[in-house]
């Protein structure tokens, strides 16, 4: 007997696909709306009433001329409300079931807030604006649900959350705009939605999207250094000059905030200014005395600062900023003991000095001045690489595996003449690179 009803079921089914595409899209509007009244009266006893109403409404919609009715759009939401209310009710169950509930449709509510926004394109009657905007009102509530879904947890999908947050903003727009309540009632609160809808847009590939609700939010009186920070990142990520801009007017506006300031470090950074670079690493320590990170990029500042006095020949300046480099990695050391980036950078400078004195000695000829001056580039180098080796070997205790630390490591102990240690490293390197 189950298996006749079940047969039965299954021709009813296509039977009525078939009907469905034999309407035309005028008969098809009416019967959505007949279908979606039945659901409304009993939703679990007719549950099969709403898929109709959604293919009825999808052939409405085919029509060119229906879609230049608002009363169809008006149908349209309401459907796809429907959809989406189906699903938020069936979460609700499970919850209170204690069972967990994966959601499946997240483009319901943005049809829906897209279909009740096209009503207000059409020239409506003042009874559709109304009813449109009494149902976005439902509509934003699926739409933000579904949204905080996307972007809950460590792997939040901003991309796949954007359509949701662009609704949110869009309902929000025409609510105001028609004197209704701002579903947004706390100060700032707005701003920061668009904020994350801007966010969310650059993540969806919608740069120019992103740049306009940027450029919104910036002129605000709402706006927060975090704007800035984030209008910023956009830019500088397609090398928009307009970067820079907003940059400076960031830091104008919230000289003390330390996301803009470590992003114009980057910038410098990334210039090679490193000139101008020192100062605001100085301001980098104040706001962030206990940040290592910082002290070693003012080491490597310093470092390089020292490279181009010592192309200049300015002597004392080189010894200087070799001093403060030194320094500075020192510090970083003593704030974070277990990275080896600052050991290893310290012992780089004298083996980089050391080195320097390779190709003066292979320049040298064989007169009696020449090697005398050989022995004396020698002594010195010896010392450098001396100087250099307990914090290569400290480096290797922190990072054994570092290959620019064992290539290092190998130099030396040639260098030294110690060429059963300088294979040992040798081999290391090569097991790493196998």
């Amino acid at each position: 007997m189950k298996k006749v009803l079940l047969g039965f079921l299954s021709v009813l089914l296509i039977s009525f696909s078939v009907q469905a595409q034999d309407i035309s899209p005028e008969k098809a509007l009416k019967k959505a709306g007949k279908a979606l009244g039945s659901y409304n009266l009993d939703p679990s006893g007719n549950a099969e009433k709403l898929t109709q109403a959604a293919d009825f409404i999808k052939i409405a919609l085919e029509s060119e001329t229906l879609k230049s009715n608002a009363a169809t759009w008006l149908k349209a939401g309401e459907v796809y409300n429907a959809i989406a209310g189906a699903e938020a009710n069936a979460a609700q169950v499970a919850g209170l079931k204690g069972e967990k509930f994966e959601y499946k449709d997240f483009t319901s509510a943005v049809l829906a807030q897209e279909a009740f926004s096209k009503v207000f394109e059409l020239t409506p009657k003042k009874f559709q604006k109304k009813e449109a905007l009494k149902n976005m009102q439902e509509t934003v509530g699926y739409l933000n649900q579904l949204a905080n879904l996307k972007l809950a947890g460590a792997n939040a999908d901003y991309a796949a959350a954007y359509p949701l947050l662009e609704g949110v903003n869009s309902i929000r727009d025409l609510l105001v705009a028609n004197k209704k309540k701002d579903i947004f009632t706390e100060e700032g609160a707005a701003e920061q939605n668009m904020l994350l809808t801007a966010y969310a847009a650059n993540a969806a590939g919608k740069t120019g999207r992103a740049k306009a609700l940027f450029d919104k939010l910036v002129g605000s009186k709402n706006a927060t250094a975090q704007t800035f920070k984030m209008y910023y990142d956009v830019l500088s990520a397609t090398d928009d000059p307009m970067a820079d801009e907003i940059l400076a007017k960031g830091k104008k506006m919230f000289p003390e905030d330390k996301d803009l300031l470590f992003a114009e470090i980057n910038k410098l950074m990334k210039a090679n200014n490193y000139a101008a670079l020192e100062g605001k690493l100085e301001a980098a320590i104040k706001a962030e005395p206990k940040n290592a990170s910082v002290r070693n990029v003012m080491g490597d500042t310093y470092q390089r600062l020292a490279t181009s006095a010592a192309e200049k020949g300015e002597v004392e300046s080189e010894k200087g900023y070799i001093e403060k480099a030194v320094a500075a990695y020192t510090k970083a050391k003593e704030i974070d003991p277990k990275q080896a980036y600052a050991s290893y950078s310290i012992g780089s400078i004298f083996y980089n000095k050391a080195a320097a004195f390779v190709p003066k000695m292979n320049a040298l000829g064989t007169s009696k001045t020449d090697q005398k001056l050989y022995d004396s580039y020698k002594s010195e180098m010896t010392a450098l690489f001396d100087k250099s080796l307990p914090h290569f070997l400290e480096a290797e205790k922190l990072d054994e595996n570092d290959r620019n630390t064992l290539i290092a490591l190998k130099e030396i102990y040639a260098r030294k003449n110690d060429y059963a240690k300088s294979g040992e490293y040798k081999k290391r390197l090569e097991a790493l690179e196998n």
